[in-house]
């Protein structure tokens, strides 16, 4: 996805299917500073809980590029998903 599309409140997703790979991250907050390993101090960070996959349940920042080449797609509201089955 594009650094332009991650927004605030969507759910995000890896593209990947089944138990094991299938990630799904919900965005907090966007421009979060957060101190780099490399980098030092950085100030494009995206802080986001984890909703599905690897350490689910927990929050995280990692800076945007990351995030957005992460990221494949929008994760639909089972709400959305039943009113068009």
């Amino acid at each position: 996805m594009r650094q332009a599309d991650i927004k605030v409140g969507v759910t995000y997703h890896n593209g990947k299917t089944g138990n094991r790979s299938y990630s799904a991250r919900k965005v907090v907050e966007l421009g979060v500073a957060y101190r780099d390993w490399m980098y030092g101090l950085m100030h494009d960070g995206v802080k986001y809980e984890q909703i599905a996959g690897p350490s689910k349940g927990n929050t995280h920042t990692l800076s945007i590029k990351p995030f957005s080449q992460w990221a494949k797609g929008e994760v639909q509201a089972e709400g959305d998903r039943n009113a068009t089955e």
